[in-house]
């Protein structure tokens, strides 16, 4: 069984170029990474920078309490609080290494900060905490 692709049975979307002298102009497969929604951009930037903080702010707070506890009251972590700590310290992580990246990117929309976007991306960058 063979099929055409030439043919006009194609979506529109999908459709090859019928002659070579059209192959210099981008083909409706390309999609260009210049097109940029900004009023979906706003809110984007808008969304991490609220996630951003609520983070930080909060983990910080619970690293506070916890350094409070351990300093003022001269009592030992428990288990549960030993587990809290790390949580704590593994969000604040999660925080400063993915979301205020992704949030830079979201910014800048071009810099040469998107080879590392894309190798961190590709290397798996949830991998650590789970070790």
């Amino acid at each position: 069984m063979s099929y055409d692709l030439s043919s006009s049975s194609l979506p529109l979307s999908l459709s090859l170029p019928s002659s070579p002298s059209s192959s210099s102009s981008p083909s409706s497969l390309e999609v260009s990474d210049d097109l940029r929604d900004e009023y979906l951009a706003r809110w984007e930037i808008a969304v991490l920078t609220s996630i951003f903080l609520i983070t930080i702010i909060g983990n910080g707070l619970v690293l506070f309490a916890l350094y409070a506890r351990r300093c003022y009251q001269r009592r030992k972590f428990t288990r549960m609080y030993f587990f809290i700590l790390h949580l704590s310290i593994a969000d604040l992580l999660t925080g400063l290494l993915d979301v205020l990246p992704q949030l830079a990117w979201d910014i800048t929309f071009r810099s040469s900060y998107s080879r590392i976007k894309r190798y961190r991306r590709a290397s798996g960058n949830a991998g650590p905490p789970f070790t």
